[in-house]
């Protein structure tokens, strides 16, 4: 076999594989640039839609509080009773963790 024909068919094969690539390659990064703009898109209304919800849920929130607030299901009186309450245990609770403290220190 002669080596002028081996060359030449590799080299008539070669250059349209290498061809081939470059649009195949090309294309894609195009592809690709596309899908992640679409993606962005989507991904920002996304977004912007769990915004929407969590301001809606906020106000529904809100709307609850004042229509218990005013139908008198809810008694600031009791929940600053609570609270007063709470704070009296929080404080017996860190003087018992603080004698326990002492304790296991000596």
């Amino acid at each position: 076999m002669d080596w002028q024909t081996v060359l030449v068919s590799f080299i008539t094969s070669c250059i349209p594989a290498a061809i081939a690539y470059l649009s195949a390659s090309k294309q894609a990064k195009t592809q690709l640039q596309q899908v992640e703009k679409n993606n962005q898109a989507e991904l920002e209304k996304m977004k912007l839609e769990y915004e929407l919800k969590l301001k809606e849920k906020d106000n529904d929130s809100q709307n609850e509080l004042m229509v218990k607030f005013f139908s008198g299901d809810l008694n600031l009186g009791k929940i600053t009773d609570s609270l007063d309450d709470l704070n009296a245990l929080n404080k017996k609770a860190q003087k018992l963790q603080n004698s326990n403290f002492i304790k296991n220190k000596k």
